[in-house]
């Protein structure tokens, strides 16, 4: 090292806490984005008389523990029987349209939420 080292200056900064916030946002972004979708499908499947029960369809997200949670459902009180009862025909809507607008978009729900994530 013959006398010719140079030193050099250099400056660390801590953006971690700004990744975690723009993680944060992303999520929630991508998570409200999926509840739109859940909320617009149970409605689309939902068997409609009056139109009570499918507008009363919502959809919240929570935090609970590390892990957020989207609720899809109904305070409608006759809803659970037009969710659970397999031998009612509907002349419009379905059974477990609450069930299956979760359960047959769930890819398409994944790869929404992953695209808010890149």
């Amino acid at each position: 090292m013959g006398g010719n080292e140079q030193m050099m200056d250099f400056k660390i900064t801590d953006n971690i806490d700004a990744c975690k916030q723009e993680i944060f946002n992303k999520l929630n972004q991508g998570m409200q984005a999926v509840a739109n979708e859940v909320e617009n499908n149970a409605k689309n499947l939902c068997p409609v008389d009056t139109g009570n029960l499918r507008n009363s369809i919502t959809t919240e997200i929570t935090d609970e523990g590390d892990d957020k949670v989207l609720y899809v459902g109904t305070n409608v009180e006759y809803g659970k029987y037009v969710e659970f009862d397999d031998n009612k025909s509907h002349p419009s809507g379905q059974a477990h349209f609450l069930r299956d607008s979760v359960a047959t978009h769930i890819v398409e729900y994944k790869d929404k939420l992953e695209s808010f994530m890149k």
